[in-house]
């Protein structure tokens, strides 16, 4: 009987098959927990906006804060795009803003992930858009989150 040298094609097959299957279950983990870190930063972010709206609002009054928030929008870390506009404004006169928002979206799709709603009356609440495919990776950083109400296009 020949010595054997090397590995038989059966042996090299199940180890393909072995690591391919191992990094079919491993890169999607890795990419939702990166997801996770760069959403991190984006809670770090939303607290430094709305900490800067708040002393804002305590020197000026919610009549005085207008509803132009374009010198409270800090850059996002990458994959993500931060806006802020009047949520609700009470039209008297001069008009007076009721709440705002702070709008996440992510940058490879610009649909909304999440946003953080503040009303004048000091309520702040996570709305989670539930229909984006990334939703899944926050709902634990944000536990006191409801469902965002899908937008009808007509």
């Amino acid at each position: 009987m020949a010595e054997r040298k090397g590995f038989t094609l059966i042996e090299v097959l199940i180890v393909v098959l072995l690591v391919a299957t191992l990094t079919t279950i491993a890169i999607p983990t890795f990419q939702g927990v990166i997801f996770k870190v760069k959403f991190a930063q984006v809670l770090i972010d939303v607290n430094a906006m709305e900490k800067s709206i708040d002393i804002d609002i305590t020197e000026k009054g919610w009549e005085g804060i207008g509803v132009d928030f374009s010198e409270y929008i800090i850059s996002a870390p990458q994959d993500f795009t931060y806006s802020i506009g009047a949520g609700m404004i009470l039209l008297t006169d001069p008009p007076l803003l009721i709440s705002f928002d702070i709008v996440i979206r992510t940058s490879s799709d610009d649909e909304i992930l999440c946003k953080r709603t503040i009303n004048c009356d000091g309520a702040r609440k996570w709305k989670i858009n539930e229909s984006h495919p990334r939703s899944k990776y926050i709902e634990k950083l944000l536990p006191d989150a409801v469902p965002m109400p899908p937008i009808e296009i007509s």
